[in-house]
């Protein structure tokens, strides 16, 4: 193509744009473009719409606006409502390893919530909403979940109870291993830290990993009630006798609710 003719040609295009400009100026092909504005905007109503409800949607569950305080309200709420969710399924757990337990045994169960804890001579004492009108003496053994046993009654009031924990300095408790030779022993608590048991002749076998467990030669306590495990044995070549240390399980540490077995004996 020479030079004459890309001239004439840029010329003819420069007059349509401009003849382009002028008509739209004028107003002359609004009726060409009118009805493809409508079906554009046909088609765009929709979405448009779409968009705004989500908008509004999102608006309302985030305060509205983009405020912040609201924003801040809402997810307080939320959590709050998240922790209620997690205290009831927690209270379902706990209820369901009590009534297996219940259902195991032929002992009378008295279902109690702790009330709160109390601190006293360093030990951690559970209050519980369970008193003499309930049938609670003292000296029950007071168990957890599916049998772990946490303490035993220290003190009644006619609609509450005091349970001493094991940890306790006070505390005593006839307890066995569950190893091979049954070894038998006291457990004793110390100043609701720990827990122990001591004066076991050196000829018992005990390890690390030994389930300890209720011995049944404790009036009013049934065998098999489970304690914790030892953690820890104690030997010297010196001594005629050795001690293990004794750890809880961790449904022991802050119960919802217990239960307090009343045998048949008791009665």
């Amino acid at each position: 193509m020479n030079k004459r003719s890309r001239t004439k040609r840029l010329t003819v295009i420069a007059l349509a744009v401009l003849a382009a400009v002028f008509f739209q100026l004028s107003g002359w092909l609004t009726p060409l473009y009118d009805p493809f504005s409508r079906l554009l905007l046909t088609i765009a109503a929709p979405i448009h719409a779409a968009g705004n409800g989500f908008s509004g949607f999102f608006g309302r569950f985030f305060g509205g606006d983009g405020d912040p305080a609201a924003l801040r309200q809402t997810i307080d709420g939320l959590k709050a409502e998240n922790a209620k969710l997690l205290a009831l399924a927690s209270e379902n757990s706990a209820l369901k390893a009590a009534l297996a337990f219940q259902e195991r045994g032929t002992d009378e169960i008295i279902m109690a919530r702790v009330v709160y804890e109390s601190d006293e001579n360093d030990a951690r004492l559970l209050v519980m909403d369970r008193g003499s009108s309930d049938g609670v003496a003292l000296g029950l053994p007071v168990v957890t979940g599916n049998g772990v046993i946490i303490g035993k009654i220290m003190a009644v009031r006619r609609q509450s109870s005091t349970v001493m924990p094991l940890m306790d300095t006070r505390s005593r408790l006839a307890v066995a291993a569950q190893n091979s030779q049954e070894t038998l022993g006291v457990l004793e608590g110390d100043r609701g830290l720990s827990m122990s048991i001591s004066l076991i002749p050196q000829a018992e076998n005990l390890s690390p990993g030994d389930t300890v467990i209720t011995s049944g030669l404790e009036p009013g306590i049934r065998r098999g009630l489970v304690v914790g495990v030892i953690e820890k044995v104690n030997r010297s070549t010196q001594d005629p006798f050795q001690s293990a240390s004794v750890v809880p399980f961790n449904s022991t540490l802050h119960p919802l609710f217990v239960q307090i077995i009343r045998s048949s004996q008791d009665e």
